[in-house]
C-alpha cells in the first residue's frame, strides 16, 4: 500500500504542477478581474462535479466484492446524473449571474455545462482503474488531458478572449480526459442488477455524496462570501491564493483515498491492523506536506513575485494565512478515510454537519475586516475542530490518541526546524539585499535536507524501500 500511496502522490503532484504552470502562465496574460470572475463559477462546478459522483465511485472503491451487473447500474446511474446535472447547470446561469451582478457569467456558465455530459461517463471507469491499481496508465491519461488544456487555454488567452481561457481549461481537460479513459478501459456496461448489495452501495454513496457536499461547501463558502460583498477585483487575490496553496494540496493529497480506502475496508475486521496501516499512512502524508508548506510560508512574498508577479502582491498574506489551513485539511481528510473505510458514512456525514456553524461562522466574521481576516478565520476554525475531530473519530477503533500524536510527531520536528533555519536565511538575505530566486533557492535547499535527514531517522528502512516497490498492478475482477 505504501509504494502505491507514495506512487499515486508522486503522479498526482506532476499533474498540478503542470496546473500550476497553466495558472503561473495564465496570470501573466489575464487580469486579477478575469481570475476573479471565473472564480465566481468556480464554487459552482466543484459542487455539481461533487453531485455527479453521487458517492458511487466512492462506493465501487470500498467494496469488498463487486459484480459486473453492480458495475454497470452504478455506471449507468451516473450518466443519467450527469444529464440531469448539464441540464440545471445550464439553467442555473441567469440565476448566478443575477446574484453577483455580473451578466458575462451568463455565457460563460452555459458553455460549460457541456462538461458534466463528458464527467457523468468518467465516474465508474475511474473508480475501476483506481480499484484496479492501474495507478500508472491513469496518470498518463491525466497528463495528456493536462497538456491538451494548457495549449487550448493559453491559445484562447492569446487570442484575446480573457477569462474565457480558464473556462476552456476546464472543458477541454474534462473532455479530453474522459475520452481517453473509455477508449482505455474498453469495457462497456451490461445490465442492471437491483439486488441488496446494490442497495447497500447506493445506500453507502448517498451519505458519501451528502458528506463531500458539506466538504464543498466549507471549501467554497468563503469564496461565495467574498464575492458577494466585494466583487471581482478582491475575489481575484484570494483565489489565486487559493489556487496556489488549497487547491494544490487537495488535488494532491484527495486521490490517495483512492489508495487508502479500498485497502483500509480490507482490514476493517482487524482493528490493529487497521490502526497500524493508518498510523503508516497519516505519518507519511504530513510529512510530505507539512514541511514544504513551511517553505512556502517562510518565502511567500518572493515566490508570489517570482512565480505570479507584482500584480498579485496582494495574494501573499492570504497564502501565509492559508498555509497553516492546508496542513490542517490533511489532517482532515484522512479521518475520512477512517470513516469510509469502516463502511461509516453517516458517521462523516454528522461530523460535517457539526462541522459547519464553526467554519462559516468564522468567515462571517473575517468579513467585517476583509478578505485576509477571512483568510485567517479558515486555520483558526479548523484547528478548534481538530481535538474533537479525532475524539469523534477514534470511537470503535483500535486507534489512541499517542498513536495520533506519534504519527504527527515528524511532520512537527521537520517543520519547525525548517522554521527556525528558513526564518534566520530569509532575514538575512533581505537584509543584505540578495535576490529572491537565490533566497527562494536556499530555502527550497533547506526543505529538502531537513526532510532527508529526518526522514531517515524517524521512518523505518523496510518502509522506505517500499516507497519506490512496484505499485502492484491486477486485473479488473467481478465477483460471479
Amino acid at each position: 500500500m505504501l509504494g502505491a500511496s507514495v506512487f499515486s502522490m508522486l503522479t498526482r503532484l506532476a499533474q498540478v504542477l503542470l496546473q500550476f504552470a497553466t495558472v503561473i502562465v495564465l496570470a501573466r496574460m489575464l487580469t486579477p478581474s478575469d481570475f476573479g470572475l471565473y472564480g465566481m463559477v468556480t464554487p459552482l462546478i466543484a459542487l455539481f462535479l461533487v453531485l455527479r459522483d453521487a458517492g458511487l465511485g466512492l462506493a465501487t472503491m470500498q467494496s469488498e466484492s463487486l459484480t459486473e451487473k453492480q458495475a454497470s447500474t452504478l455506471f449507468y446511474t451516473n450518466v443519467l446524473v450527469g444529464f440531469a446535472l448539464s441540464a440545471l447547470f445550464m439553467f442555473s446561469a441567469s440565476f448566478v449571474a443575477g446574484f453577483y451582478g455580473e451578466n458575462r457569467l451568463t455565457d460563460l456558465i452555459e458553455a460549460l455545462s457541456v462538461m458534466f455530459l463528458f464527467s457523468g461517463v468518467r465516474v465508474q471507469l475511474e473508480a475501476l482503474m483506481f480499484r484496479g491499481y492501474r495507478f500508472r496508465s491513469v496518470f498518463i491519461l491525466e497528463i495528456l488531458a493536462s497538456s491538451v488544456a494548457l495549449f487550448v487555454s493559453v491559445g484562447v488567452a492569446l487570442s484575446g478572449f480573457g477569462y474565457w481561457a480558464l473556462g476552456a481549461r476546464q472543458l477541454s481537460y474534462e473532455i479530453c480526459y474522459t475520452s481517453s479513459l473509455f477508449i482505455y478501459v474498453g469495457w462497456f456496461p451490461r445490465s442492471f442488477s437491483m439486488d441488496n448489495e446494490t442497495f447497500s452501495l447506493f445506500k453507502f454513496g448517498v451519505n458519501a455524496v451528502l458528506s463531500n457536499c458539506i466538504v464543498y461547501f466549507l471549501r467554497n463558502v468563503d469564496n461565495v462570501l467574498i464575492g458577494w460583498k466585494f466583487g471581482p477585483a478582491q475575489l481575484g487575490p484570494y483565489a489565486m491564493g487559493y489556487r496556489t496553496v488549497l487547491l494544490p494540496i487537495q488535488q494532491v493529497v484527495t486521490p490517495l483515498s483512492r489508495v487508502f480506502i479500498p485497502h483500509l475496508s480490507q482490514q476493517k475486521d482487524d482493528p490493529e491492523q487497521f490502526a497500524i496501516s493508518y498510523m503508516k499512512a497519516l505519518r507519511a502524508m504530513l510529512f510530505f506536506v507539512a514541511p514544504p508548506l513551511c517553505g512556502v510560508w517562510i518565502c511567500a512574498g518572493e515566490l508570489v513575485d517570482i512565480l505570479l508577479g507584482g500584480q498579485w502582491h496582494d495574494t501573499v498574506p492570504i497564502v501565509r494565512w492559508l498555509v497553516p489551513a492546508g496542513v490542517l485539511q490533511v489532517a482532515y481528510l484522512s479521518v475520512s478515510w477512517i470513516n469510509f473505510a469502516r463502511g461509516r458514512a453517516d458517521r462523516q456525514l454528522w461530523w460535517g454537519l457539526i462541522s459547519v456553524p464553526v467554519v462559516v461562522g468564522g468567515f462571517v466574521i473575517g468579513l467585517h475586516w476583509g478578505v485576509v481576516a477571512v483568510a485567517a478565520s479558515y486555520p483558526i476554525s479548523n484547528a478548534l475542530l481538530l481535538i474533537p475531530l479525532f475524539m469523534y473519530a477514534l470511537e470503535g477503533t483500535a486507534l489512541t490518541v499517542r498513536q495520533i500524536l506519534s504519527a504527527i510527531a515528524p511532520a512537527a520536528i521537520a517543520t519547525a526546524i525548517i522554521g527556525v533555519l528558513g526564518s534566520y536565511v530569509q532575514n538575512a538575505a533581505s537584509m543584505r539585499g540578495i535576490q529572491e530566486f537565490l533566497t527562494v533557492g536556499a530555502i527550497g535547499a533547506i526543505v529538502m535536507l531537513v526532510m532527508l535527514l529526518t526522514g531517515l531517522a524517524i521512518f523505518d528502512p523496510a518502509d522506505l524501500r517500499k516507497l519506490f516497490g512496484s505499485q502492484g498492478l491486477r486485473r479488473f475482477k467481478w465477483k460471479h
